[in-house]
């Protein structure tokens, strides 16, 4: 089940109205041009309020968004701390196309093209980007948890130890981008049909750029990006597991996943589920890989599932009976906690989890939180 297309302009729609607005020559930061292009557009209290994964607003990622590609173009520029104003393209633009901008029409800019003249052939002269994960314990044992949030706060990221990446984290350069990543398997809610089967995934936590390598093999320093810059759905099919996974720009699927992270690019599902291994992996040979209509759904947030039972739990790999998941349900609602016991590594935090999705009765992570107790802090006296 998918939910209703987004009735809002697209990020690329919002281009020529976000430089309409800016034509005073005047300094406008995302929020001012969020309130004064919703006023302009008349957007109705509903789709004001839309919102992404993220929990911000629609409307504010996707100004975020047209105003990303109008820097990129050369329309606009930085004008001090969160302010951005016009340029001189930015006003010819205006006269050349008086009624919408379009992606092809930034691209064919002079400093796009610029950009666009620096990248070679040669895979070894490519540039890097980095896609890393944040879930590990801070010593050998420790179950694993989250430290996205850690590292955007103290503008690092590093693979926690003891792991085998030293070599490769090494090579990171400043200049390089890095996003943390997620990654895991759906099969409920999914944006396309793939015959009931379960797909690949991968969430965009965070993007940024490398400032600094500290040269110990573990981390690096990071200029992260704020959260309204994320991605509003979640990638699908091409994924890793790997803590540290370089991609360069040589194929058509790691130029899609860069454009995607970074640029806010939309997934072409359509190609994706047309590759041999997609369309035997999921048996869609027989048949269109996706329904004509399907090409309308990229403008969809990818939902989380909207209800959650012990049987998404079981499908989603438990291996426990319906029995005991409602067993632990039943107690936690009547005793509002519940202790899973068992050695590191066996499932504790995937199950409690999904646990918590199937009291909520939906699957979505921003609702729930996950906090951890260092071993030493509690003692008995």
């Amino acid at each position: 089940m998918t939910q209703p297309v987004s009735s809002l302009p697209t990020k690329f729609e919002l281009t020529r109205p976000i430089l309409d607005l800016m034509s005073d020559d005047q300094s406008w930061s995302r929020s001012e041009l969020r309130d004064a292009l919703a006023d302009a557009l008349h957007l109705t209290p509903e789709q004001r309020a839309e919102t992404v994964k993220s929990g911000g607003t629609r409307i504010h990622s996707r100004v975020s968004w047209a105003l990303y590609h109008l820097k990129v173009s050369g329309a606009v520029e930085a004008a001090g701390p969160g302010k951005a104003r016009i340029t001189a393209f930015g006003h010819q633009l205006l006269d050349e196309h008086p009624e919408q901008l379009t992606s092809a029409d930034l691209e064919a800019s002079p400093q796009s093209l610029d950009d666009a003249s620096t990248i070679r052939d040669d895979s070894e002269n490519l540039p890097v980007y980095w896609f890393v994960g944040a879930v590990f314990g801070d010593e050998p044992g420790d179950e694993a948890y989250d430290h996205t949030d850690q590292f955007r706060s103290q503008g690092r990221w590093h693979a926690g130890r003891p792991h085998k990446y030293a070599d490769q984290i090494l090579t990171m350069k400043p200049g390089d981008r890095i996003a943390i990543k997620a990654a895991f398997t759906r099969k409920h809610g999914l944006p396309f049909d793939i015959n009931g089967k379960t797909a690949s995934a991968m969430s965009i936590k965070a993007i940024g750029t490398i400032t600094r390598n500290l040269g110990d093999g573990d981390g690096v320093e990071v200029d992260w990006n704020a959260d309204d810059l994320l991605p509003e759905e979640d990638w699908y099919f091409w994924t890793s597991r790997s803590t540290v996974w370089a991609v360069r720009p040589n194929t058509w699927k790691s130029k899609a996943l860069i454009a995607f992270a970074f640029e806010g690019a939309e997934q072409d599902y359509a190609r994706f589920l047309a590759e041999p291994y997609w369309q035997k992996n999921y048996g869609l040979a027989a048949k269109p890989a996706v329904q004509e209509h399907d090409s309308k759904r990229l403008e969809e947030e990818t939902p989380d599932e909207l209800t959650y039972t012990v049987d998404d739990i079981i499908g989603d790999g438990c291996f426990a009976s319906s029995a005991e998941l409602n067993g632990y349900l039943n107690a936690l609602k009547r005793k509002k906690n519940l202790i899973l016991q068992g050695p590191p590594g066996t499932g504790k935090t995937w199950l409690a989890k999904r646990l918590a999705y199937a009291v909520i009765g939906r699957k979505d992570r921003q609702l729930i939180h996950a906090l951890q107790f260092h071993r030493g802090w509690c003692t008995s006296r």
